[in-house]
């Protein structure tokens, strides 16, 4: 999972400051959307895939403590 994550974040990082984004999904061609030629889009997904990074890190990162703890915290 984690390694699944830095390559989402190595994705996302550029793709903030040169205004690229390239997207693709299970069933599509990848697009790539343009700051500029679609503003909405653009931040759209690029706004989606910090959020889905962020919560499966915060997903794995508690499994992570749960396996190294050995116990729920409260």
């Amino acid at each position: 999972m984690a390694v699944l994550e830095l390559t989402r974040v190595m994705t996302l990082a550029p793709a903030f400051f040169t205004g690229r984004l390239s997207v693709s999904g299970f069933r599509s061609r990848p697009t790539t959307y343009y700051l500029f030629e679609q503003p909405w889009s653009f931040l759209f997904n690029l706004l989606f895939g910090i959020g889905e990074v962020l919560l499966i890190g915060f997903i794995v990162w508690r499994c992570l403590d749960i396996a190294i703890r050995g116990r729920i915290k409260p």
